[in-house]
């Protein structure tokens, strides 16, 4: 996130209210008319965006309109039931919201500095992702730049426009961020199992570090070596030829490749902990997670 000068930005206007949806038809003043278009599906103000379908934020969560006209306003038709708690929290702090049409992505952001990023692939739902920003988010808006690269850029309190997925930092400062994953029991969930090591796929075009823990058996506190966290630090450059710059290159540079993490524990799950702190990191994607373990005695 980069800090750009400017003292005004604007908004986009929100096309449903909090009680239903109506739209405007017409060419002028002289034959414009509002029309109610459904009773039962609203949004918060600055919510609504098109990215395929209608998405907006409602009272139950985050959903796409047209889903809810085949299926009905309920819970369970939300992109965010499986974080209806995060979003319970803010549902009225909505302050705008956005589309990044390369990434597939519906962008909500709250008053308190919080954000959602929800993935689309092909209209359906990939995953949904909370952020943190140090600047709350008043206003954004989504542009393509003069070389038809994608960007967005968005206003805060302090009076300055900042451009998002710019840089490696938040305007100077680092980045910090934090993954868990659920409890995996390799589908003996009452068998315990003696983990060994983990793998991990990194893909990038830099220097890649982050930090490992896991938890055994539920978090248990009987297992104290558990918690240890590892380093992994991994240098991942391109070098195909014709894509670089002669002298300016490492002949043995890849961009994708395995680091392996040393487990000491038992139990019948394990949950990983991924984190990370950098101002200077470029992007990096861990691609997958293999758990070598050994098999142990059944629980009782």
């Amino acid at each position: 996130m980069k800090r750009l000068p400017g003292d005004q930005t604007t908004g986009a206007a929100a096309i449903c209210h909090e009680m239903g949806s109506q739209i405007l038809y017409g060419s002028s003043e002289a034959d414009f008319q509002l029309n109610s278009f459904e009773d039962s599906a609203g949004a918060k103000a600055r919510s609504g965006q098109r990215l395929g379908a209608l998405f907006v934020l409602d009272d139950t969560g985050v959903l796409a309109l047209t889903a809810t006209l085949n299926f009905g306003n309920f819970v369970a038709n939300t992109l965010t039931l499986n974080i209806r708690p995060f979003l319970q929290a803010r549902r009225n702090l909505a302050t705008a919201s956005l589309v990044n049409r390369e990434k597939g992505q519906y962008r909500l952001f709250f008053s308190d500095g919080a954000g959602l990023y929800i993935t689309l692939v092909n209209g359906k739902l990939v995953g949904a992702m909370p952020v943190q920003f140090p600047d709350v988010v008043r206003c954004a808006c989504a542009a393509e730049s003069p070389d038809g690269t994608e960007t967005a850029f968005f206003g805060s309190d302090d009076g300055w426009v900042y451009r998002l997925d710019a840089g490696t930092s938040f305007d100077g400062d680092a980045i910090d961020w934090d993954l868990t994953l659920v409890p995996a029991n390799q589908r003996t969930p009452r068998q315990n199992k003696r983990y060994r090591k983990a793998t991990f796929e990194i893909q990038g075009d830099s220097y890649a570090e982050f930090s490992v823990a896991f938890d055994l058996a539920y978090g248990s506190t009987e297992r104290a070596q558990q918690t240890v966290a590892d380093d992994v630090e991994v240098l991942l450059q391109n070098s195909y030829w014709d894509s670089f710059t002669w002298d300016l290159f490492t002949w043995d540079g890849r961009v994708l490749a395995p680091s392996e993490v040393s487990i000491d524990g038992s139990g019948e799950n394990i949950a990983t902990r991924i984190t990370g702190l950098s101002a200077a990191f470029e992007p990096f994607t861990i691609n997958s997670q293999i758990l070598t373990y050994s098999p142990r005695g059944r629980k009782r």
